[in-house]
Order: structure tokens, then C-alpha cells, then sequence
């Protein structure tokens, strides 16, 4: 898997790098329709079953076509649509991936997290890099932009353009962690999620430092991987120890 997201990233590399913007635009567009429409559509399809929700087939898919169309839009579009609207959108993408990633067996998906860890610290950091390449290319004057991809954060309009961006890779895959960590205990799932807030303080911290462009995923996916082998067979064992232990006063 790991593989086939390289691969991609250089092939989406080369179509922003020679203006195939009507190809990349599709792709975006046709990836986020699936996850929107279809994926989404899965998720919803699992809520209806799970609280026994009373919708009928035409209902289910009315709102699940709104959902996507709507998503499309904001996405893509944006014009006279809020921004939050669109962030929001872009969350929902990543969760409904996430969700569906979080299916994987422990080891599969805790080998996932590590690999693409260091895959993301290899292809920003390298002079060869593939995300790093995509980084430099959409930092020129007059750059097309490349919806879909990145989240940005809310600045005023008199600010600089290269404000500051999360890929929505580092939010799939941050609630992918979380959500094994939180298939085993709620002190697993507590821990990584503040480990994932710290490392990606501890990114910004570094961003402001050398100014440039930076990986997301390395730090809090391995201060995630050693505080959940650590929270799960030391620190919960040692608590539930402590607390089956009779204290006398």
C-alpha cells in the first residue's frame, strides 16, 4: 500500500508539474465523489442498521446524493460557499477514509502507520522527494491551485499566501492511530490522541524554526506508536494492578 501511495504522489507530481490541471481536477474530483458518495453512503448504510434509524430506500439516496453533490462543490468550487463549509467537508473526507482504513487487522495497520511515517519523512525531506517536489512547485508565483489535497488554515486576507497547510493524508491517517488505539482501551486512545496534539506542536515549532516545509506524519506517529506499546502493557497493567490492590488506612 505503501508503494502505491508513492507511486501516485509521483504521478500526481507530474501532472501538476506539466499543467495537466483538467486531469488532476478529474481525478480529485472522481476520488472524492467515491469517498463522499460511496464510502460515505457505507457509513450511513452501518448507522441506519445500527440504531435502527426508520429511512427509505429514496430518502437514503436523495441525501446521500445532497451530501456528495454539495461536497463537490464546496470542494472544488468554493465560490460564495463559507470557508468552514468547505473545511468541513474535507474532514468528513478524511474521517469516512479513516474510518473504512481502521478495519485493518493490528499488525497490518500498525506497520501502515510506521512505513508511512517514514515514507513522509523521506519524500519532504530528500532533494528527490516526491512531496517535496510538490512543495516547491506549488510555492511558485502564479501556481495553479490544487483543491482537495490540503487544509489550510484560517488567516486574514492581507496575510502572506503560504499560510499554514495540513494534507489531508496527515488527518486520515492520525484518526486511523487513534482509532486502533481506542479499540483497546480508553487510556490508549486518550494517550495517542494527546501525543498526536504534541507532535504536531512540536511540527509547527520546527515549521517556525527553519521555514520550509515540513512532514507531518513522523513525529506523532512515532510518539502514537511508543506511548500506545507503552500505555497498553505497562502503564494500564501497573493502574489495574494498583487499583485491584485493597489500600487499609
Amino acid at each position: 500500500m505503501v508503494t502505491v501511495i508513492g507511486m501516485m504522489t509521483f504521478v500526481i507530481v507530474l501532472l501538476y508539474k506539466y499543467n495537466c490541471m483538467w486531469l488532476l481536477i478529474g481525478y480529485m474530483m472522481f476520488a472524492s465523489t467515491s469517498l463522499l458518495g460511496f464510502l460515505g453512503g457505507h457509513i450511513w448504510y452501518v448507522a441506519i442498521q445500527i440504531y435502527s434509524l426508520p429511512v427509505d430506500k429514496m430518502t437514503y439516496f436523495l441525501v446521500l446524493w445532497n451530501f456528495a453533490a454539495v461536497g463537490i462543490l464546496s470542494i472544488f468550487y468554493g465560490k460564495g460557499v463559507p470557508k468552514f463549509v468547505s473545511q468541513g467537508y474535507l474532514i468528513c473526507t478524511s474521517v469516512i477514509l479513516a474510518w473504512h482504513l481502521s478495519f485493518f487487522d493490528d499488525v497490518m495497520a500498525w506497520s501502515l502507520l510506521f512505513m508511512l511515517a517514514i515514507y513522509d519523512l523521506c519524500a519532504v525531506l530528500t532533494p528527490c522527494g516526491p512531496l517535496k517536489a510538490l512543495v516547491n512547485l506549488m510555492s511558485r508565483e502564479n501556481a495553479p491551485e490544487m483543491p482537495g489535497l490540503l487544509y489550510e488554515a484560517d488567516l486574514p486576507p492581507e496575510a502572506l499566501k503560504n499560510s499554514i497547510r495540513l494534507g489531508l493524508g496527515d488527518f486520515i491517517f492520525y484518526s486511523v492511530m487513534v482509532a486502533k488505539a481506542a479499540e483497546y482501551s480508553f487510556t490508549t486512545f486518550a494517550a495517542c490522541m494527546l501525543v498526536i496534539l504534541a507532535g504536531l506542536g512540536g511540527t509547527l515549532i520546527l515549521l517556525s524554526v527553519f521555514h520550509h516545509a515540513l512532514p507531518a506524519l513522523p513525529i506523532s506517529i512515532f510518539l502514537g506508536i511508543f506511548f500506545y506499546i507503552v500505555t497498553r502493557f505497562l502503564i494500564q497493567p501497573w493502574v489495574e494492578a494498583i487499583l485491584l490492590t485493597p489500600y487499609y488506612v
